[in-house]
């Protein structure tokens, strides 16, 4: 399918060349990333998300190790690498080698104490908790690559720069995300124990720490944006183009975690369907009819969409921040 797909995103040949075996590769680690998500669920729910998170770790380290040696390979012994492909094969290398970990942990785990396999009713509650999310992250992945079709629209150096920002920002909030794990672990226990306060709390007290633990994070992308970018690129007018909007990044990274986090708290509490409707409208009905407006239609460019994702990103953060304060989701029985 991506002699079909890539396409759609960049017309350019050269870029197709290099795009369609990476596409493929990052393609065959699509099971590899579904179990991850399984077995995060798993490790979260029991209680122990410090195991994913060593696990998480290792599957980056392994990440960054065998894509550079896949890259650039090893000239003295005759193995030049396979260029950008490269990178597409150790990812997906990595990300089996971490499933292999997780399943190895969570065998260890199950042999510790009684395993009883869940019931038609137990399965009905399962899927209709995770239908909503799974429809919701569905939705979401395609609306990010319709995000870099939109981007594409503007140009071939906006697209390659938006990829940059956006990986830096997901590399930046891996900390948070395991503070949102932990958010859905700490509010459904709370409530599975009946104290609706103290999940209530736990919610606010992960926000706090996750927003200075960010927003530290965020400083060198607006103090420092051009070294930033060039720990990614060596190409002037890519970090021209992208000095502006990795700024807009770190000052509105403190909003993005907040909302993740309240998200994950959500979640914790069952509002699944909540999390979902709002996620999806703010993604379809707001971010992307926007971002095609101001961007390639209007003239405003790469610099016009960050814009617009920024103003997302606070509107979202407001949004999860007046839902968890009215407490509604403490009354949702799961």
């Amino acid at each position: 399918t991506s002699s079909f797909l890539l396409p759609i995103f960049n017309d350019d040949i050269q870029v197709q060349a290099i795009a369609q075996p990476y596409f493929d590769w990052r393609s065959a680690a699509i099971a590899a990333v579904a179990m991850n998500f399984c077995f995060r669920g798993y490790w979260a729910g029991i209680g122990k998300s410090s195991i994913y998170l060593r696990i998480l770790l290792w599957i980056h380290a392994l990440n960054v190790a065998i894509s550079y040696l896949l890259i650039f390979g090893i000239p003295a012994w005759g193995f030049h690498g396979y260029g950008a492909v490269g990178s597409g094969m150790g990812t997906c290398i990595a990300l089996y080698i971490g499933s292999a970990l997780y399943f190895i942990s969570t065998i260890k785990s199950l042999r510790k104490q009684k395993f009883e396999a869940p019931d038609l009713q137990s399965f009905k509650k399962v899927v209709s908790l995770a239908l909503p999310n799974s429809m919701q992250q569905g939705l979401f992945a395609f609306g990010i690559s319709v995000l870099f079709v939109i981007i594409g629209m503007v140009g071939t150096l906006e697209q390659a720069i938006g990829h940059i920002l956006i990986n830096i920002a997901l590399l930046l909030i891996l900390p948070s995300v395991g503070l949102g794990i932990a958010a859905t672990s700490l509010v459904g226990h709370a409530l599975g124990a009946q104290k609706p306060d103290d999940a209530y709390q736990w919610g606010w007290e992960v926000v706090r720490v996750a927003a200075l633990f960010m927003a530290i994070l965020g400083i060198p992308l607006w103090l420092a944006p051009e070294f930033i970018l060039r720990l990614f690129t060596n190409s002037a007018e890519l970090i021209a183009l992208g000095t502006l909007p990795i700024q807009i990044s770190g000052l509105n990274i403190v909003f993005e975690v907040t909302a993740m986090v309240l998200t994950q708290a959500l979640l914790g509490a069952g509002a699944s369907r909540q999390v979902m409707m709002i996620n999806i409208s703010m993604h379809w009905l707001y971010l992307l009819p926007l971002a095609y407006f101001i961007g390639p239609w209007a003239g405003y460019g790469l610099l016009g969409i960050w814009l617009v994702q920024g103003m997302q990103r606070i509107c979202s953060s407001l949004i999860y921040a007046y839902l968890w304060r009215q407490g509604r989701w403490s009354r949702i029985e799961i």
